[in-house]
């Protein structure tokens, strides 16, 4: 089975290839695993801050000065990623 590393460089498109050509592991760099924990740590805290985060506890473009109730939060995110789930046209042919 082929793996991909996650490193601090910049990955391009390129570097995700491996991902159509069958199953896939990721691997983290204990840097990189880092980083997401700080990341997750400074996200958390701005959410209970009532901090307002954009697309978080807002909606989306013209609704951004919408506030977004805690218990709508993780529903929009779900449809946030329902949206950009659905396609149109043939799918991919994962032979490559």
């Amino acid at each position: 089975m082929s793996y991909i590393t996650i490193d601090q460089r910049n990955h391009t498109f390129l570097d995700f290839e491996c991902f159509f050509k069958g199953p896939i592991k990721v691997r983290l760099l204990k840097k990189s695993e880092e980083n997401i924990k700080n990341s997750h740590k400074n996200f958390t805290k701005k959410l209970y801050s009532s901090e307002v985060i954009y697309g978080v506890n807002t909606g989306f473009g013209k609704l951004s000065n919408v506030s977004i109730s805690d218990q709508d939060q993780i529903l929009l995110q779900e449809n946030l990623v329902r949206s950009h789930a659905s396609g149109i046209g043939k799918p991919f042919d994962l032979g490559l």
